[in-house]
């Protein structure tokens, strides 16, 4: 009895595939954008938010004077 691999066919599109850093490069981790802690991202972050800081009303700008040149 002879027993061969399974048939595979080649899957559309780009191949995802893990890149091998070089030595040199420092290792990135993951920064949570909603409790700012590392090693998790915002979408799986179970941490409770930090609070937000409330922006001072803005001040309204004042048109500048038009300058004539001679």
């Amino acid at each position: 009895m002879i027993v061969l691999p399974p048939n595979t066919k080649k899957r559309a599109g780009r191949p995802k595939r893990r890149r091998i850093s070089s030595k040199g490069e420092p290792n990135v981790q993951l920064k949570c954008g909603r409790c700012k802690k590392t090693g998790h991202n915002r979408k799986i972050c179970t941490n409770p938010a930090l609070p937000r800081k409330q922006q001072e009303p803005k001040q309204p700008r004042h048109k500048k004077a038009k300058t004539q040149q001679e």
